[in-house]
């Protein structure tokens, strides 16, 4: 696959594949699957294949991309000083050095009969990229004692790069179709000892959570991989209920533009920017540097409702920010108390707009900026002051 590919290109060309067997197939429906429903249609048609891999390598990016391809033992190949290269995918993202040559394809074996699956946590189950996720492939021997012959297990998550669990493969080749028919939780139990060890070694961001996370993606492949011998209380562990189809989504379709357009309308742009997303190079707001005097604020949030805010103590956040400490604003240093809704009869059902609470002698269509003080509190969480740092690194 070409390292400007992009998310959407690559999804089309896996999920119709052309001259692979069944198995190779099947396991390239899984990565399409996947890939789909990653970050926004605006992303996935703009996001390549190369840049994803190098600034998981060079920026630790959480890539959903590059579990699922390293659990196939994808290959990636390219030039850098000048030499050409070519490296299997999760020795190319563990190297410490940036990459600074230049990926041009990843190479996907075929793979041999048996399952993969990729399993991920984020705060949407569509369009939006995980907070942690893994990719699992395993393949049983074909005799009876259904003792898995090879696997890998790839996970990767918050301020993490993707990582082998090399101590959880081990554990899972000593399992056979008997052991896990005679006593599931003992086979569980060894397996998640195994992966206890591949976190902590790691020395990983919230270990624990992690931890956490990993071992219910690792139950719900132990199921899938033994689904005849598992018990039968064990089997809805299969369902990922962070894959489950939403109905309320739909395909968007537009009709075919009409030949008898004036070029270039109609006419695909050339891509312009693959050789900066390939190459890892192109510049985000978050690379950019902060300019001279920039200053920073965050809310003070009111915690309860119908709290009457006295008075805001200011020492506290002098005693952290220190030296970056600006200011402190509250709704008395503003210019405007409220920001004004249209009136009611605008947009209301005259009948609704003419009711006045019961609780207010006249209907007030405000929303206060900040709350003044002496004022009950609107609602949990509402903001009372904003505090203002400044400096090159504020502790805000």
């Amino acid at each position: 696959v070409g390292s400007a590919v992009t998310w959407t290109a690559f999804v089309d060309a896996m999920a119709s594949p052309q001259g692979v067997s069944p198995a190779t197939k099947a396991a390239l429906a899984v990565v399409a699957g996947r890939c789909s429903i990653i970050a926004g249609a605006q992303v996935r048609s703009a996001a390549t294949l190369g840049g994803n891999i190098v600034i998981t390598r060079n920026c630790g990016f959480w890539s959903d991309w590059v579990p699922l391809l390293a659990a196939l033992g994808a290959q990636v190949q390219g030039f850098e000083n000048g030499t050409e290269f070519s490296a299997d995918m999760m020795d190319f993202i563990q190297a410490q050095e940036p990459f600074k040559g230049l990926i041009v394809s990843v190479r996907i074996p075929a793979a041999a009969d048996g399952i993969l699956r990729s399993y991920r946590v984020s705060k949407r189950g569509r369009n939006a990229y995980a907070l942690a996720n893994a990719a699992f492939q395993a393949t049983r021997t074909p005799n009876g004692a259904g003792t898995v012959q090879s696997c890998s297990l790839i996970f990767g998550g918050e301020k993490q790069k993707p990582m082998r669990l090399v101590n959880t493969e081990g554990a899972l080749k000593s399992v056979s179709a008997k052991d896990v028919s005679q006593d599931a939780d003992a086979v569980l139990a060894k397996l998640c000892s195994a992966l206890q060890l591949d976190i902590a070694s790691s020395g990983v961001y919230k270990a624990t959570m992690k931890d956490q996370l990993a071992r219910g993606f690792l139950t719900k492949f132990l199921v899938e991989l033994y689904s005849d011998e598992v018990p039968h209380s064990w089997k809805s562990a299969a369902y990922s209920l962070h894959d489950a189809e939403r109905r309320s989504c739909s395909d968007q379709r537009f009709p075919a533009p009409p030949k008898s357009l004036p070029e270039p309308l109609g006419l695909a742009m050339p891509k312009t920017t693959s050789i900066d997303q390939a190459t890892g190079s192109s510049k985000y707001v978050d690379d950019m540097p902060r300019p001279h005097g920039l200053l920073l604020a965050a809310l003070v949030l009111c915690p309860q409702a119908n709290a009457v805010v006295s008075s805001i103590d200011t020492q506290v956040a002098k005693e952290i920010l220190g030296v970056s400490f600006h200011s402190a604003l509250t709704a008395a240093d503003l210019r405007h108390a409220k920001v004004q809704m249209p009136e009611a009869k605008d947009w209301m059902v005259e009948s609704i707009a003419s009711a006045t609470p019961k609780y207010k002698e006249e209907y007030d269509s405000g929303d206060y900026l900040l709350l003044p003080m002496g004022h009950p509190s609107q609602f949990a969480g509402q903001p009372v002051a904003v505090i203002i740092s400044s400096g090159a690194s504020p502790k805000l």
